[in-house]
């Protein structure tokens, strides 16, 4: 794809199913840098997949505190999503990236209502939703689910964060005709089988390891944590 003219990129790209932002931005980097595109391109993976590690020790810590930034970035280095992302030649950095960092400010807003804030909960919404397909549904949930809460419980947030999401939308607009035909095409020729108890089982392996054991334990950790949090805690837990 990074062979051809941007502009051939972006079309073709309109025809996959995926949305530009990584294709463009490889492009761009490729035409600027004499290096082997497959090298800028994992090193692109790898840079964009970084920037959580900064989100750890700064917006997280200051909602969460330090023991859980130490304790994010440990999983992050462990969980095999990050070695898949980091590396790959593909969308999924931009996604994990940036629909995370999104959730983090929206978040933020909530614990700090900074126009900082604001600005970055906007600006990773955007590039969210220019990632991948996934990201889109993501952002969707997220936006709503701020919106509903400031709407109830926080009506001093409620202006700014509905403009937020506004401009997200606004932004969006250019590529909603062709998620339309994208996902027409998709419906017959969806890849992936309807999912099952075993898809279940497969994507905890996927998230943690492949060993039952150390699988079991895991969530039965997260299980004591759900059982013995404060009342606040929990509602903090499920919202995130």
């Amino acid at each position: 794809l990074n062979r051809y003219s941007l502009k051939d990129v972006i079309y073709f790209v309109s025809q996959d199913f995926s949305p530009p932002l990584y294709a463009i931005t490889l492009k761009i980097i490729t035409i600027i840098l004499p290096f082997s595109p497959l090298i800028i391109a994992r090193l692109l993976s790898f840079f964009t997949f970084s920037l959580l590690f900064i989100m750890a020790f700064f917006p997280i810590r200051k909602i969460f505190g330090k023991k859980v930034a130490y304790i994010f970035s440990i999983l992050l280095l462990l969980v095999y999503p990050s070695f898949f992302a980091s590396i790959e030649a593909r969308t999924y950095s931009f996604a994990m990236t940036f629909t995370l960092s999104a959730t983090i400010y929206a978040l933020s807003i909530v614990k700090h209502n900074k126009f900082s804030d604001y600005l970055l909960y906007t600006i990773f919404s955007i590039l969210a939703i220019y990632s991948h397909n996934y990201s889109i549904m993501a952002i969707f949930i997220l936006d709503n689910m701020l919106l509903f809460y400031t709407i109830f419980k926080r009506r001093d947030l409620l202006k700014k964060v509905f403009i937020c999401n506004i401009i997200v939308f606004l932004s969006f607009l250019p590529w909603i005709s062709v998620v339309i035909n994208q996902a027409k095409n998709l419906a017959s020729n969806f890849w992936i089988s309807k999912p099952n108890l075993y898809t279940i089982k497969s994507t905890i392996n996927y998230l943690f390891t492949y060993n039952n054991i150390i699988n079991i334990g895991l969530l039965i950790i997260i299980l004591l944590i759900f059982l013995f949090s404060k009342k606040n805690q929990l509602k903090k837990a499920l919202f995130i």
